[in-house]
């Protein structure tokens, strides 16, 4: 029995060949199967569809890295209306562990790796 991730992996992964398949059929008239060889240089298609593939990934890569950093900057400035809030109350103990969520924030970098959204700080 394979696990529901996987299960619902392969639900998606059949859901894009077909809609793949209806796209080339609409577009060339055929299917893969009846493309004639000689029309085709398979290897090179390969090639090219790698490198869009490869493009895609940098350009979404650059995307949510940009959408982090949008989010990074909201929350330093919320953080700091809740400093400023919090001077004011003259509350010691607020304000220190405030100030060191911001600090903390900003010498970090917000990265995107294997799905998962990392926060490194530097010692």
């Amino acid at each position: 029995m394979l696990p529901n991730t996987s299960l619902e992996a392969i639900r998606l992964i059949s859901h894009l060949f077909e809609e793949q398949n209806c796209k080339g059929y609409e577009k060339y008239g055929r299917t893969i199967d009846h493309a004639p060889d000689s029309n085709y240089e398979w290897n090179a298609m390969i090639s090219e569809e790698l490198v869009d593939a490869l493009q895609y990934a940098t350009k979404e890569k650059n995307r949510l890295h940009n959408e982090l950093k949008v989010f990074k900057d909201l929350l330093l400035m919320e953080l700091n209306k809740l400093y400023n809030t919090s001077k004011a109350s003259s509350d010691a103990n607020l304000c220190l562990g405030i100030e060191l969520a911001i600090i903390t924030i900003m010498e970090s970098k917000v990265g995107y790796e294997n799905g998962k959204v990392s926060l490194d700080v530097n010692d």
